[in-house]
């Protein structure tokens, strides 16, 4: 059922809610897709591979199903095929070269335009499971701004956070936390 303007109008004369407050839940989910709409958009131009540049050596996005250990780690119960999924639902999963050690690392990295405490935490973990199966992982959170509380969590958890209130022009400026 559409409802336009004159209806909308009608109904506020005629007193009556109930079509209003079905239009009101339909704002509030169209609002919600939007805004998950823009987070993926925003994901995509952050460019996560060319931030790390920074950090890790030719990093090369991977996924879970392309590492041997991890798989086998699966297999035989060092984890579980929840976390197995959580792994799966990173945002990135970078494959490189760790510049302050040499050595080959993985890179479990979240974004968001507006990186939280949640976002933060959501990297740690997924790292700290790609490290019960034997990988070596370092865990970066990124966006265009950190709340406090990510920042914080950030220190904590050992998580380096990449922000960049310009994210998504053609002119990169990095304000990295570490």
């Amino acid at each position: 059922m559409a409802i336009t303007v004159a209806d909308v109008e009608d109904l506020i004369a005629e007193g009556s809610r109930g079509p209003l407050n079905e239009l009101d839940r339909v704002l509030a989910s169209l609002d919600r897709n939007v805004e998950l709409l823009l987070d993926s958009d925003f994901e995509h131009r952050f460019h996560a591979r060319e931030r790390l540049g920074r950090f890790v050596r030719r990093p090369v996005a991977t996924a879970p199903v392309e590492i041997e250990a991890f798989d086998e780690a699966l297999d035989a119960g060092v984890i579980s095929q929840p976390e197995h999924e959580q792994v799966a639902a990173l945002d990135h999963l970078f494959a490189g070269r760790d510049k302050s050690t040499g050595r080959d690392v993985l890179v479990a990295f979240e974004v968001s335009k507006r990186v939280d405490r949640r976002d933060v935490e959501r990297a740690a973990e997924r790292a700290a499971i790609l490290r019960k199966a034997g990988l070596e992982v370092l865990a970066f959170a990124g966006g265009q701004r950190a709340t406090q509380g990510a920042t914080a969590r950030a220190v904590e958890l050992g998580v380096t956070l990449i922000l960049d209130r310009d994210a998504g022009t053609d002119e990169p400026s990095d304000e990295s936390l570490e």
